[in-house]
């Protein structure tokens, strides 16, 4: 549990890191009749998805107040407004010699209008009719549900205060990305000199009309009128929830006509950045290739790893603990040889655009130190044999062959490996060096406190965390000693007046809550089986560290302040013998904390939850029980036998 398991883009920590610049080159636009081309198209979509919303909104509300609709009307009126888009576009754009590829635009228009080719623009314009007209259905059926009769007076004030809100923050929020992007595009004010369209001052105005959303929803509704209607799926019971709702619902299909519009607006394609290992780094034996998506973006159709052109894995591969944009592979890098190793990630979003990255780095096999004849790109490292300690790098140990006698005979080979006990250690600094975003800026992999860690990734984002790492005492080769730990945890972050974020433990699709002690609730698991970035291997001993926490969360969400975060979950840690009367070890406890932050903004209070979490003297989790026994301990109970 080394990280939360947030998937509502808490994870834009990667905004700290350097990024590359997008792969379709977006300045391509600074000439005249590509930039008045692109505008139109963004205008002329505007018009259609506020005619078509409101002409729509006005026909599912006159039923509810016993009223019939001129469909008849409403639906020429749509029509009229498709055909002045293929008017505009054809004077804005064919007339004036540009064609689609010059802005970006592929030869097919996207699923589910695949069945239109872009050859023309008013090919475009049927294109963008089609995939907006998509859009606007999918938020008519946000707002209204099934809902389609006569309502109560305040039911139906209460439905029509949540479609007119809807439909002001859609858009208030198209117009405002648009604005940004042709500012952009044409090169003037602040966005002149900026690599991409700059969001800061847009993000902050789309968050102040998502406030008005919420008043607005507050004052037409309660908790009774909005049960009795049918808003989102799953339905919303109270007036908070149904405005969380409309809002990331309507967020999220208003980003997608953006980037229909704009092929090359700055979420229009995947940016990989590959986190660990670094260029340069020196891998030996297992390692992890932990790969983020440096925008925040949550619709990544498939990541493919290869390492010397050998395929590592795929998306069906990738650590489920991992959340958000983050995706963890792990590589044998032995298989690819030793001497320099080229990393490359393809990263491929639901629209079928696709990114890529790559790293350099210099790999060897375990025990034998592997010489580049051309050094990697990035800080280079030559040990003269494995290093262990602060940076990216992973050391397996090799296997005992025998140990000289005194008369020169080798002595046999362990075959088995047994524990004498387990040390959790929450105070000082940590032995293992781990990487973003479980550490802070600059970039790469570092010690940190254990305990209570926080940082902020980047302005305006907040990373919490309880460190711990746990040592295992062995007598052995390590690497024949059964480990893993299982996890469940229930993580909550307060942004009042909105409903709490609530995130549970989730493995292999199975969700594994927290539930107060004495109560022992089934664990997940949390890994940790092998050697690896967060986990090593030495003579006598296996370490491990974890840092359970939410990571890269937004100090204002939605225009909210952060107020709370709350962090709850059972551990179990098993380092067992792999024989079946060896001694084992096994360890259970719980981490709880909470962070309470002002109303005016500040670090926060920090608070282990008493009596059932850590903070106790020493840097031991309270509540925790270790034994050992000369047999194996079962995994995966939460408890002892």
């Amino acid at each position: 549990m080394r990280h939360g398991q947030q998937r509502v883009a808490l994870l834009s920590v990667l905004l700290g890191l350097a990024l590359p610049v997008l792969a379709i080159p977006p300045r391509a636009f600074g000439a005249a009749a590509n930039v008045t081309c692109q505008v139109a198209i963004g205008k002329a979509a505007d018009k259609f998805v506020k005619l078509k919303l409101q002409a729509w909104q006005k026909c599912r509300n006159a039923p509810l107040l016993g009223k019939s609709c001129d469909t008849v009307k409403r639906d020429a009126a749509i029509a009229a407004a498709a055909a002045a888009m293929g008017g505009l576009l054809g004077k804005s754009c064919d007339q004036q010699g540009v064609v689609p590829p010059d802005l970006g635009i592929a030869a097919v228009c996207s699923a589910p209008c695949d069945h239109i080719t872009n050859t023309t623009f008013l090919d475009v314009a049927n294109c963008q009719v089609c995939l907006h007209e998509a859009e606007v259905d999918a938020l008519l059926q946000d707002e209204y549900g099934t809902t389609a009769s006569a309502l109560p007076k305040a039911q139906a004030a209460c439905q029509q205060a949540i479609a007119k809100s809807a439909a002001a923050f859609t858009l208030a929020k198209l117009k405002a990305l648009q604005s940004c992007q042709h500012a952009f595009q044409a090169g003037k004010g602040k966005a002149a000199a900026a690599a991409v369209c700059p969001r800061t001052t847009t993000d902050a105005a789309i968050a102040a009309v998502a406030s008005k959303v919420r008043a607005r929803i507050a004052a037409k509704c309660d908790d009774a009128a909005v049960a009795a209607l049918d808003v989102c799926t799953p339905k919303a019971g109270t007036v908070a929830a149904a405005a969380e709702c409309i809002l990331a619902g309507h967020e999220q299909r208003t980003d997608d006509m953006v980037r229909a519009e704009y092929p090359s607006f700055p979420l229009g394609a995947p940016v990989p950045i590959i986190l660990h290992p670094l260029a340069g780094a020196f891998v030996v034996g297992q390692s992890l290739i932990v790969v983020g998506e440096a925008l925040s973006r949550t619709d990544i159709a498939d990541v493919t790893v290869d390492a010397n052109n050998t395929l590592v894995g795929t998306l069906a591969d990738d650590n489920p603990d991992f959340g958000g944009n983050t995706f963890e592979f792990l590589w044998d890098s032995a298989q690819s040889g030793g001497g320099n190793v080229t990393i490359d990630v393809t990263m491929t979003d639901l629209r079928g655009r696709v990114g890529h990255a790559s790293v350099v780095v210099m790999a060897a096999i375990a025990g034998v130190a592997s010489t580049p004849t051309t050094p990697p790109t990035g800080p280079t490292v030559t040990p003269t044999a494995p290093q262990t300690g602060p940076g990216p790098t992973t050391t397996t140990a090799a296997a005992p062959t025998g140990t000289p006698s005194p008369t020169g005979t080798p002595s046999p080979t362990p075959t088995a490996c047994e524990c004498s006990g387990i040390v959790i250690q929450e105070a000082g600094t940590s032995a293992i060096a781990i990487p973003p975003p479980y550490s802070p800026p600059p970039p790469g992999a570092k010690a940190v406190p254990r305990g209570h860690h926080q940082f902020t990734p980047v302005a305006g984002q907040e990373s919490v965390a309880w460190v711990f790492e746990a040592e295992a005492t062995i007598v052995g080769p390590p690497q024949l000693c059964v480990e893993g730990q299982r996890v469940n945890g229930t993580m909550t972050v307060g942004y009042p007046p909105a409903a709490p974020v609530v995130s549970n433990k989730t493995t292999g699709g199975t969700t594994f809550p927290f539930k107060p002690p004495p109560a022992v609730a089934p664990v997940g698991n949390d890994d940790y089986t092998k050697p690896g970035t967060f986990k090593t291997h030495a003579a006598g001993l296996i370490r491990w560290i974890d840092a359970p926490g939410l990571y890269g969360l937004p100090t204002v969400r939605a225009g909210n302040k952060l107020r709370s975060i709350d962090v709850r979950g059972h551990f179990e840690a098993v380092v067992n013998s792999n024989s079946a009367t060896g001694s084992s070890c096994k360890c259970v406890w719980n981490i709880e904390y909470t962070k309470a932050y002002p109303a005016g903004g500040g670090a926060g209070t920090f608070t282990p939850v008493a009596n059932a979490g850590t903070g106790v003297p020493g840097g031991v989790p309270a509540g925790m029980v270790c034994r050992t026994r000369a047999m194996p301990w079962p995994i995966g109970t939460g408890t002892f036998p």
